[in-house]
């Protein structure tokens, strides 16, 4: 388990994800009497007797039971007294989610900045309205790309934490903006159990100009148990795809992901695991297409790009943990990590802006009329390392009737990007006053690199921080109360302190109905924004949340959850007038809403799974209201298998997602009344059949999917409303899946 966050620079969020959740304890007893009777035997015979041994399974649930990153300790979900939603591993294999940008569009308050690398706020996700923390695998902030490119075939389990939770992890800096406000999204990955398997899973998915091939092999194998042994789990995952909206002969991409997990089980209360994992991608570059007016501009399936657009990019992750469970109340918990990636890249595309002297809604408005735009030519190469070393202490007593997890903790977090990169509005090539098609993309002209230094990132950011927190059980009650300090430091040798509290309360009502509530504020300096006098801002920005809700199991293993929520951040950075790299912080926004979820197995054979989140979001600077996300959004997975007859044992799967319009923004102001994105509803079904089993087959299935059923035009996320990603035509799937 890992302790706290680390501050990162410009492109990258955090998360956290702090115990593996992957297996439930199965043991067989036969009968306590004739236990005890075996045992007295065997001492008066004089015979040893072998120690039990407790043989783990993975969970398979749309539900998970039980949550690690909402408070640093392995806690009932319906008992957490704050809103946490979990993608668990049966939905990701059931929805087929092979990405984490996949797998987060099934939570519904979760957005991103850009489905693409090459955008600057492509591994950003937003919860809630407000920006969160950079994604997480226990304590390790993942460097750029990474967490957006992170592949689900290590994941078991990814829980995201609702709200400000920089008493967990702590507040974020970035010249991005002000991280960490929405909540925070963590990876829990697979862990070695003592169980020996191979598991393959291979698939093809094909659409109208589109074709995706890709092969998954987890194997684990072990010496020894649980009370004493070693186990490694691989992990490997290769994937070709050409998307749709390719052309001009250029080559389709591939991906790799090669991960080794090592635990060693020292005794039944000691154990150290090495996560370590590498990935690689190359692949064409796109900045997506443009939606304006409420509708596609130019062709669905463009592509302004060329076969020279490239995108390159390799990562490295390595995590040691150590835990040791004393002999009375103490638990102990040590480790660190270190992640590393380098991204290069060429894009060509549509500029989302023309330049001074022109509007940004005068050149959308001459877009539309025209069918032209003006085209950038953009690069990067850039190295980004991030590391986090902790120690935290949990111990768990009693005083008179009240249970106590009481946890402190210290961290060391930092990171550090270096690289060159350039953005370059193209006038040199006369067509109709530099303007190109957008129904006849021109091909790509290369704008050269300069590495003079111009241009260079050198970004470096560290923090040291102290954590305290304390969960009380008293009868039917559960108290929370925990604070975060954090010292930050930035490049420029500035130097600023925060502090982010929280409390909750959870009432239960027999083991069936739950109310909640909670405070929470996180708080960061505004490091990276510079003021009139060209100084580094220093002060910090705050984020408040207001939460209350309840949670009923209408039956058993099934629970819903309602939740209202009231987030005001204050104090952002906030561009002067005149200038294009100067700010003041006065910035202040609010969202507000309600949020559902249903999860759980309603019937033995039907499971479900719904997320729903209405959000309203007003500037509070402006005092404007308007959506800058979908007010409504939606989610939906149902999977019911058949029993008996000629399909025993076959698994249907439904699924369903919806997101309303919202407005098209630009630097985070409204372009126009007219400038939307539109709504859109998209349906999936898949159908998962059990095969003979074999010699070569055990526990297969084939499966076949079609996704975008009705062949829905949509957009599924946006940086700019000229740069925007459209989701995947209806697309079809032949899978298999085995187990040997």
């Amino acid at each position: 388990m890992r302790l706290s966050n680390m501050n990162t620079p410009r492109h990258r969020r955090q998360g956290r994800g702090l115990h593996r959740a992957a297996a439930i304890g199965s043991l067989l007893v036969l009968g306590q009497s004739a236990y005890a009777e075996t045992k007295a035997a065997a001492a008066e015979e004089g015979v040893q007797e072998m120690p039990e041994r407790v043989m783990t399974i993975r969970s398979r649930s749309l539900r998970a039971e039980t949550v690690s990153s909402a408070t640093l300790t392995n806690m009932k979900t319906e008992e957490v007294p704050q809103t946490v939603n979990v993608i668990t591993r049966d939905l990701m294999d059931s929805k087929g989610s092979d990405s984490l940008v996949e797998a987060l569009r099934m939570d519904s308050s979760v957005n991103t900045g850009g489905d693409m690398l090459l955008s600057r706020t492509a591994d950003q996700y937003t919860i809630r309205g407000f920006a969160g923390s950079d994604v997480q695998i226990g304590n390790m902030p993942l460097p750029r790309g990474m967490g957006y490119g992170m592949d689900t075939s290590l994941i078991e389990n990814i829980e995201i934490v609702k709200g400000p939770i920089g008493s967990i992890s702590g507040g974020q800096t970035s010249t991005l903006g002000a991280y960490g406000a929405g909540g925070s999204i963590n990876l829990i990955l697979k862990e070695p159990d003592f169980l020996e398997r191979t598991e393959l899973t291979a698939y093809a998915r094909l659409s109208h100009h589109g074709q995706k091939y890709r092969a998954t092999i987890d194997d684990t194998r072990y010496r020894g148990d649980e009370t004493n042994g070693f186990a490694l789990r691989t992990v490997v995952a290769a994937e070709y795809e050409r998307p749709f909206w390719l052309s001009n002969g250029a080559n389709g991409g591939q991906k790799y992901t090669v991960s080794p997990i090592f635990r060693w089980q020292h005794d039944s209360r000691t154990k150290t695991v090495l996560t370590t994992s590498f990935q690689y991608q190359n692949s064409p570059t796109t900045m997506g297409i443009p939606v304006l007016g409420g509708h596609f501009v130019g062709p669905y399936d463009a592509w302004y790009g060329s076969p020279s657009g490239r995108l390159n990019s390799k990562s490295l992750l390595a995590m040691l943990d150590f835990e040791r469970k004393l002999e009375k109340i103490w638990t102990i918990r040590i480790g660190g990590g270190i992640g590393y990636s380098d991204v290069d890249y060429n894009v060509w595309g549509i500029s989302s802006s023309a330049g001074r002297g022109t509007s940004t809604a005068d050149y959308y408005n001459q877009m539309i009329a025209s069918g032209k735009a003006k085209y950038e030519a953009a690069w990067s190469d850039e190295w980004n390392i991030n590391w986090n070393f902790y120690s935290n202490a949990l111990a768990e007593f009693k005083t008179g009737q009240v249970k106590h997890e009481a946890l402190m903790g210290v961290s060391y977090t930092g990171s550090s990007t270096y690289g060159d990169g350039s953005s370059l509005v193209t006038n040199a090539t006369a067509n109709t006053n530099g303007y190109f098609s957008l129904y006849n993309p021109p091909p790509f002209f290369p704008a050269g690199r300069d590495y003079s230094g111009a241009n260079a990132t050198d970004t470096v950011v560290q923090r040291a921080g102290f954590l305290l927190q304390d969960v009380l059980s008293y009868g039917q009650w559960r108290f929370l109360a925990g604070v975060r300090g954090d010292a930050h430091f930035s490049l420029d040798n500035n130097y600023a302190f925060a502090w982010s509290p929280r409390f909750g309360i959870t009432r239960m009502f027999g083991e069936r109905v739950a109310l909640f509530a909670n405070a929470a504020r996180t708080s960061a300096p505004n490091f990276g924004y510079l003021d009139e006098n060209g100084k580094e801002l220093t002060d910090s920005w705050r984020t408040d949340q207001m939460e209350f809700g309840f949670r009923v199991s209408p039956v058993d293993k099934v629970w819903f959850s309602a939740s209202w929520f009231d987030i005001i951040q204050n104090n952002t950075p906030v561009a002067i007038d005149g200038y294009t790299n100067r700010y003041y912080s006065d910035g202040s926004k609010r969202a507000e809403g309600v949020e559902l979820s249903l999860n759980g197995e309603i019937t033995k054979n039907w499971s479900s799974y719904l997320s729903y989140t209405y959000t309203r979001t007003k500037n509070r600077t402006t005092g404007e209201v308007y959506p800058t996300i979908a007010p409504n959004a939606l989610a939906l997975w149902q999977k019911y298998r058949i029993d008996g007859g000629l399909l025993n044992g076959t698994v249907l799967g439904l699924g369903y997602r919806c997101k309303d319009s919202y407005y098209a923004t630009f630097r985070g102001a409204k372009i126009a009344d007219n400038y939307t994105i539109p709504s859109y509803s998209v349906f999936d079904f898949t159908v998962e059949i059990p095969l003979p089993e074999s010699k070569w087959l055990k526990d297969a299935t084939l499966r076949l999917a079609v996704y975008n059923i009705f062949d829905k035009k949509y957009v599924q996320s946006t940086r700019h409303a000229v740069q925007c990603t459209v989701g995947e035509p209806r697309t079809f799937e032949v899978g298999l899946k085995t187990t040997f």
